[in-house]
């Protein structure tokens, strides 16, 4: 795989599903100055809809190394099984269940902990006049 890089900046949230995860779909964002142009060795990791069009992302080698412009493609907890299931089942180690909790409601959770000790902690007051807010 080559990447160009290009004076234009690429951000847009996109939807995928990959065909090596027996068509999993995933949601995402990516973000990059460049353009990936893959190689004969490498398949495509994802496939990618974007305004009506359906194409290639990423890459994969050998089924074992995986490359994508995907930004928060594990933070949905089945995407995110399904690729280690995927990577377990390749050395021959047992398949794992979904977690029942996703790990962006954990995360959430925690940043709202976080939150709260703050507010309680901190003279919001001051530290706004301080920002400028």
């Amino acid at each position: 795989m080559e990447t160009i890089l290009e004076r234009d900046k690429v951000l847009r949230c996109v939807e995928r599903c990959s065909p090596v995860l027996e068509g999993k779909r995933v949601t995402g964002y990516e973000i990059h100055h460049g353009k990936s142009i893959f190689s004969l060795l490498c398949d495509p990791f994802l496939r990618v809809f974007w305004e009506g069009k359906e194409f290639p992302e990423g890459a994969v080698r050998e089924g074992r190394v995986f490359g994508t412009y995907l930004h928060g493609l594990f933070d949905e907890r089945e995407f995110r099984r399904a690729f280690l299931n995927y990577m377990q089942g390749t050395r021959g180690l047992p398949l794992q269940p979904l977690e029942s909790v996703s790990w962006k409601e954990w995360m959430d959770k925690k940043l709202n902990r976080l939150a709260d000790f703050l507010c309680e902690h901190l003279n919001m007051e001051l530290l706004g006049e301080i920002l400028g807010l």
